[in-house]
């Protein structure tokens, strides 16, 4: 189930609307190319094409997917992705989960209600929620 999904399947049994809090993709892919120096970004475009068009992919079986949907896995991608382009993190990571956190206080308010639900990627449940508990309040965005 997409994430879209499961925020209008979550919504009408809660009685709370529905709020797409993500920063626009624009932005954020704009972001992570601007922390990029130049030779960088041709690396970075080589390993796409290669991840594109390289070897042969698993084919794409329930059991993989299951398997992607695990801690260990996010974790990987997160650690590779650190170890090859650190540059990235912080656009594609750190700067998405402040926004999502402030998002999600700003529909509170902008609501006026005592509880809001999130619908967010795994990936994201961590910085989020250390986000909100550290309430830095819209700084780093």
């Amino acid at each position: 189930m997409a994430a879209g999904d499961a925020g209008r399947w979550t919504a009408p049994r809660t009685v709370l609307p529905v709020v797409l809090g993500d920063r626009p993709v624009e932005i954020t892919l704009s972001r992570a190319w601007a922390a990029l120096p130049l030779q960088r970004r041709a690396a970075l475009c080589g390993d796409l094409l290669r991840g594109a068009f390289g070897a042969p992919r698993e084919a794409l079986s329930e059991e993989l997917v299951e398997r992607l949907k695990s801690d260990d896995a996010v974790g990987a991608f997160f650690k590779q992705l650190s170890d090859s382009y650190p540059e990235l993190v912080a656009p594609l990571v750190t700067e998405r989960d402040l926004y999502l956190a402030w998002s999600l206080k700003r529909s509170r308010a902008v609501n006026g209600a005592a509880r809001v639900v999130g619908v967010v990627g795994r990936g994201h449940l961590r910085g989020l929620v250390y986000a909100l508990m550290k309430d830095q309040g819209g700084a780093g965005l």
